[in-house]
């Protein structure tokens, strides 16, 4: 039996990485592959969301309202749960995800958070077999948000922010080892599509349906 393929989108807010992964998964599974779109249930980050809904008007308000250590590390128990529950026990399939734990670490440096405990608990993490990270300007990010119709854009999502983040990712990759092919934000899944086959059909012929 063989492990599963992690395949991974990484970027900033507006890259489309929800998109990629959604639509890869579908295309490999359309072309005969054991292939799935895989994410966290985001249990804990809910109960945040929905607390500052409450106390708030806001899901999305928890910075400033909520030190960025305690929704980071939310997020980070979901993505705990995430690999107890299928990334440590999926296998003989394909599974593509819209981020990974590399995105955590560049939320977390965001919302100044400690991310020195997250970093030690990577090495847990199984690794993606296969990591993109999408290139796009901020203000390219921006003005596809802008024009998102579900959920509208909010405050953390601004020009500003997303220009925060873009740097944070940057000291993401210099603290470590994040074995990652970067790619165009204009690439088409289509485009994806062919390089993921070309640079990796041998290992993709062994999760064919």
């Amino acid at each position: 039996m063989v492990e599963a393929i992690i395949i991974s989108f990484s970027g900033i807010d507006g890259s489309r990485k929800t998109t990629y992964a959604q639509k890869i998964a579908t295309a490999l599974y359309d072309r005969g592959y054991k292939s799935e779109y895989c994410k966290p249930d985001y249990v804990v980050n809910g109960i945040i969301k929905k607390y500052c809904e409450n106390q708030f008007g806001d899901p999305f308000s928890y910075i400033p309202n909520i030190n960025g250590n305690v929704y980071i590390y939310g997020i980070l128990i979901d993505w705990l749960d995430t690999f107890n529950k299928k990334l440590q026990n999926h296998s003989d399939k394909i599974l593509v995800l819209d981020r990974y734990v590399y995105d955590i670490l560049a939320q977390g440096l965001h919302y100044n958070a400690d991310i020195e405990p997250m970093i030690k608990l990577i090495p847990h993490f199984s690794q993606p077999t296969i990591s993109y990270f999408i290139d796009i300007e901020p203000i390219e990010a921006y003005q596809r948000l802008k024009e998102r119709l579900s959920p509208p854009i909010h405050h953390l999502e601004s020009l500003d922010n997303l220009q925060i983040l873009n740097k944070c990712y940057s000291e993401v990759f210099s603290r470590i080892n994040w074995n990652r092919t970067h790619i165009s934000a204009g690439m088409s899944i289509e485009e994806i599509l062919t390089l993921l086959i070309s640079e990796f059909n041998d290992l993709l012929s062994n999760y064919e349906r």
